[in-house]
């Protein structure tokens, strides 16, 4: 039998289908961005121009790393545990390390 991990048995799931769903939103706008900047014919995108998809992408992204910064804290201790496995984890497989944790970095709490 598979054991939880910290973020389930802290009842933090529900944050990462956030991050997901802000990640998915980030590579949806991402790819507006290039379709504009590749299309041969100038026409809006929603009526948006590339400026706008840009800051849009630029907003989403930034948002996606707030959140994965600040959401996911200790209960017990109240220390980020986001920003510990961006700082300590490869950009590949950061997203997996804080789903598979098994108890919190900072202080060993494991829900």
């Amino acid at each position: 039998m598979e054991q939880e991990s910290w973020i389930s048995r802290t009842q933090q799931f529900w944050k990462v289908h956030v991050l997901l769903g802000l990640l998915l939103i980030t590579l949806i706008s991402f790819g507006g961005v290039l379709w504009k900047t590749n299309e041969s014919v100038e026409s809006a995108i929603f009526g948006l121009g590339t400026i706008e998809l840009v800051l849009i992408f630029i907003g989403m992204a930034g948002s996606t790393f707030s959140w994965m910064w600040f959401a996911f804290q200790c209960p017990e201790c109240h220390q980020s545990v986001g920003k510990w496995v961006m700082r300590h984890s490869s950009f590949n497989t950061c997203f997996t390390d804080l789903i598979s944790l098994g108890k919190c970095p900072h202080c060993g709490y494991s829900g």
